[in-house]
């Protein structure tokens, strides 16, 4: 559930919030219609930081177990994630799910959130390699995590490094290869069992 659903189901929320999250939704979907952004499309995501750690001076320090958090902070922070092997940061990730874009920022717009699979330099034992040789805008060799897909609200797409990877792609927003595609459908009918 994204952030805006909660939001709507807390009766006392902090003034303002709601609009900044429907603005910011509203700004990624313009964002995603008016460059045909879909799926298996590539964009940078803000996945959250780690709730766990905290950085003051650019040093981790442990937070106190018993802090607690506003409503504000996590927006600030994009969501913080509680676990240890949850995925965090910003991250490139592959849009796994169709974007219909005719419905898009239409009175039948039903775009909340996507599903997505992040991409990292690290492997996991279920990913999918993806060569910098054959994909310009990567720095090395990265991983899509298949195991580590989940559901994103749609105020988590970070415009700003999207577009740093259309700049370093020939002004072309990424989207993976067909071999990519076949084994991301593979690795979901293995996963899920479909």
């Amino acid at each position: 559930m994204g952030l805006l659903e909660e939001l709507y189901e807390i009766k006392n929320q902090p003034n303002g919030i709601v609009e900044q999250i429907k603005q910011q939704i509203y700004t990624n979907k313009k964002f995603l219609k008016e460059n045909k952004i879909a799926q298996y499309n590539i964009v940078y995501i803000d996945f959250g930081d780690k709730l766990s750690e905290n950085y003051t001076n650019n040093k981790i320090i442990q937070r106190d177990v018993n802090e607690t958090f506003s409503i504000k902070e996590m927006f600030d922070k994009k969501g913080l994630n509680c676990g240890y092997n949850e995925f965090r940061y910003s991250h490139m990730a592959v849009i796994l799910e169709p974007i219909h874009h005719k419905y898009l920022l239409t009175k039948n717009d039903k775009h909340f959130s996507i599903l997505v699979a992040p991409i990292s330099s690290k492997r996991h034992k279920d990913s999918i390699k993806i060569e910098s040789k054959y994909h310009i805008f990567l720095d090395r060799d990265s991983y899509i995590l298949m195991d580590n897909i989940t559901n994103i609200s749609l105020e988590k797409i970070n415009i700003k490094l999207t577009n740093s990877i259309f700049q370093k792609n020939n002004r072309k927003y990424p989207k993976v290869s067909i071999p990519i595609i076949q084994q991301i459908h593979k690795s979901i009918k293995e996963r899920f069992k479909i």
